[in-house]
């Protein structure tokens, strides 16, 4: 298999038209046409990531974010950036990522997210024709296949709090920050957006959810979207950390035996709590 013929095979359930602006996604580094030995799925292509792809004896990464964050310069040793790809060139490793065409999917990064927290009658939050930051917009699929963010609902009510210490279990962190009026608040609809999605806050109130979850709220966010709704911000990577699952069994379902393929465990959180250092 070649590494062409994964790119289609990612396409055909994460439709590469359907994304944001300018938003690099797709073959990024690497050669189409290369043969394909085992595939490591990440949620960062970090140079943590390049290497344990070569000991694991795999040639392409598939990741969530892209490696190109901004415009690169040059190649040179000792930058982020450059020490990233000129590792990947040098090892024969090419790269493909799923951004925001992953984010935009119904069953996509917020999706697995919800489902982790053990949510019912998922559906998108931000239906994709309200979404005019699109590379193609209007879009031509306005269906329930496509929308920003997950909404449903628990399989038993809880007190804020309770679900806070759900949360905090299910992601795997301490570093919850919360914005809430009262922690006895009872909570049965939720609303999620996997990694930065605080701007979205007025869906999930205007949905009629007890309470969202995202990340990468500012000062002023917090103070308008709490006086709404309540608010749980954890880290971007942990309310994207399934997306390299979910790509892992989706690839693995539809390539079979044929490829391995792996989810990476050098790809952690590079952002540690406090509580972590003792």
């Amino acid at each position: 298999m070649r590494a062409g013929e994964v790119l289609n095979i990612l396409d055909k359930k994460i439709s590469p038209s359907v994304k944001w602006k300018n938003d690099p996604s797709g073959l990024l580094v690497g050669d189409k046409d290369s043969e394909v030995k085992a595939i490591l799925t990440a949620l960062n292509p970090t140079l943590e990531v390049a290497k344990e792809a070569k000991k694991k004896g795999c040639n392409l990464i598939v990741s969530h974010h892209p490696l190109f964050k901004k415009p690169v310069n040059g190649l040179v040793e000792g930058e982020y950036y450059s020490d990233i790809i000129r590792y990947l060139i040098k090892n024969d490793i090419s790269l493909i990522s799923c951004h925001t065409n992953y984010d935009l999917m119904s069953e996509g990064v917020s999706y697995l997210l919800a489902e982790a927290l053990g949510l019912k009658n998922i559906k998108p939050l931000v239906p994709v024709s309200a979404l005019n930051e699109l590379e193609n917009y209007p879009p031509d699929d306005v269906s329930d296949n496509f929308g920003l963010g997950s909404i449903g609902e628990l399989k038993k009510k809880m007190s804020l709090k309770e679900f806070c210490s759900v949360v905090s279990d299910k992601l795997g962190t301490d570093s919850l920050r919360i914005a809430a009026k009262d922690m006895k608040t009872r909570i049965d609809k939720v609303a999620v957006c996997g990694g930065s999605g605080a701007a979205s806050w007025e869906f999930a109130f205007k949905a009629g959810a007890d309470v969202f979850i995202t990340s990468e709220f500012n000062h002023h966010f917090y103070q308008e979207a709490a006086y709404y709704i309540n608010i749980v911000d954890a880290t971007h990577h942990s309310t994207e950390q399934f997306a390299k699952i979910g790509l892992k069994e989706y690839l693995k379902k539809v390539i079979g035996g044929s490829v391995s393929v792996f989810y990476s465990e050098t790809d952690t959180d590079v952002v540690i709590s406090l509580k972590q250092l003792k």
